[in-house]
Formats: C-alpha cells, structure tokens, sequence
C-alpha cells in the first residue's frame, strides 16, 4: 500500500462511504450505496473536491493565477483557490461519522512562507459529517487569532462532481448569473441552457442568498443535490455565489462551488471582515438521490 494511504480517513455507515485526506484535506470519495458523488482523479490531485481559503479564486479577473492583495500598505500574493489545499491538516476529531480537521498559524509555529502570503494568525477547521441517511455535511469555519489585526478571508469549497453528456443543474431559474469567462454580468439565467454536452465549457457564477439547493441531474435519472442556508448560528454566513465550473479537457467533472462572497473579494472590499477572536464558518450539505433503474 502507498505511503500516502496513511493520510486517508475513512467515514461510513450502512448507506455511504466517506475517504477524506489529510493533505490537503480533500474528499477523495463520497459513495451512496456504491454510486460516486464525487469526482477526483488520481493522476492530477488537485482535481478532487477541497477547501478554498483565505481567498476563492485569482483576486482579480485574467490576472496572473498569483493574484496580488493589499494590507498595512504591504503587497501580499495569494495563488488561485488559497492555499489550503497544499497544506498538511491535523486531524482533531475522529469518528466513524466524523471527521474534523485544523489547520493553524499561531505564534511560534508559523509557516513563514505562508506568512508572507498571508500575514494573520488564524485556525482553519474543517467538519466532514456523514448523515444517517448518506448525505454528507461539510462545514468550515475560520478562526481569526490575530491581537489586533481584522482579518479579510472568503470561504468557499471547490466541490468536484461526476460529468455525462446531458447532465442538467436545476434550482437556477431567475437567478441572477455572471459568465466569468466573457465577463458579461447581472443577467437573468432564464437565458442559460442547464443541459451540459461533452466538449462544453462552463463558468458561471451565480448570485444566492439565504437557504438554497443546486440540483445535479443525471441521464439515468439519479440526482445530487447541494444545499446552502440550513445552517444558523452565530459563527454562519451566507453563500453569496455558487459557481458551476466545467473544463472537458481536464476532466469528466462538473463543479458546484459554494462561496461566501466572490472572486476578488480581498481586494474590492467585500470579503468577510473577521474581529480578533471572531469564528465564521460556512456549511453546506450534500444529498443523493438513486432512481429505480440506477
């Protein structure tokens, strides 16, 4: 066995099975009564469903993937999606269902590269939760330990899902959608086509607020189904966009990627401002559905 294998964790119970790894913190497998939910290639480890983090994407638009950000009159870079999913997590809690995971830059164990892309303390921790029926819950929560510093953080997950020809996302009818790739904004999605064909390439992001669902379908009649919102407390925000992404040259994949606030978000202002000893957190949950001839 692989050296590498000793960094998966596995979470299960009668309907699903769970694999989460511990570089990176990505979810390698998310199995209901044996059916992938999940994408992730082998071969290219960065394409597998993972945190985003301090930032969600390039922080500004055709830029280099080393975006570039503002603070205390220094320059900072930051790389496309953060920097989470380079890092080794600690795993903090673990459970047949339950899987948590932290990463932290606190004082005298400082990443000194990572400082320099990212000058706050903080502690990232991230909740795996298979449910009894099969569906997974995913909540991260950031953690400012900075004594005097606010600190900007977007939170968002790059969530890799199964691609056939025909798949279709539902639940985006009237929702406001803005094609990163022509750039062209606020308009309605009655004028987007949700059935996808192989060699489409997709970028969309569309503007949610409060408890919404995304809806996969597939060809063969099963379903998965992402939910934001249902989560309330304190330490909650809101999913502001989810981004349907699709690149077939890399790939037979689809992304539902739920984001807090938005590509650039450390730079135009409307990242989430996180006090010192302040927590936010984001959850979202992911359901499916087998039809009978599945």
């Amino acid at each position: 066995m692989p050296a590498v294998a000793a960094t998966i964790h596995r979470l299960a119970n009668r309907y699903a099975e769970v694999l989460v790894d511990a570089q990176g913190a990505y979810l390698r497998k998310w199995a209901v009564q044996g059916r992938d939910g999940l994408y992730s290639d082998p071969a290219k480890p960065h394409r597998a469903t993972h945190p985003c983090g301090p930032n969600f994407s390039a922080l500004t638009l055709r830029e280099a993937r080393d975006g570039r950000y503002r603070f205390g009159g220094a320059e900072f870079g930051l790389p496309q999606h953060g920097f989470l999913r380079d890092v080794d997590w600690k795993v903090v809690e673990e459970r047949p269902e339950h899987l948590a995971l932290e990463f932290a830059q606190v004082p005298g164990q400082v990443d000194q590269e990572l400082a320099q892309k990212y000058p706050f303390y903080f502690r990232y921790r991230i909740d795996y939760v298979l449910q009894p029926n099969g569906s997974l819950t995913v909540r991260l929560a950031f953690r400012n330990l900075s004594p005097k510093h606010i600190a900007p953080v977007d939170l968002a997950s790059h969530t890799y899902h199964p691609f056939e020809h025909g798949t279709k996302i539902c639940s985006v009818m009237g929702l406001s959608c803005r094609d990163e790739g022509t750039l062209q904004t606020n308009f309605r999605s009655t004028r987007f086509h949700p059935v996808f064909r192989d060699g489409e390439a997709v970028d969309l992001a569309f503007l949610v607020e409060g408890q919404r669902e995304f809806k996969i379908e597939y060809p063969d009649g099963r379903s998965i189904t992402m939910t934001t919102g249902e989560t309330r407390s304190e330490t909650e925000v809101d999913v502001r966009q989810v981004v349907v992404w699709k690149k077939p040259e890399e790939g037979a994949f689809i992304c539902l990627e739920p984001v807090a606030r938005g590509r650039n978000s450390l730079n135009d202002g409307t990242a989430i401002q996180v006090a010192p000893g302040q927590t936010v957190s984001l959850t979202f949950t992911l359901a499916m559905s087998l039809s009978l001839t599945a």
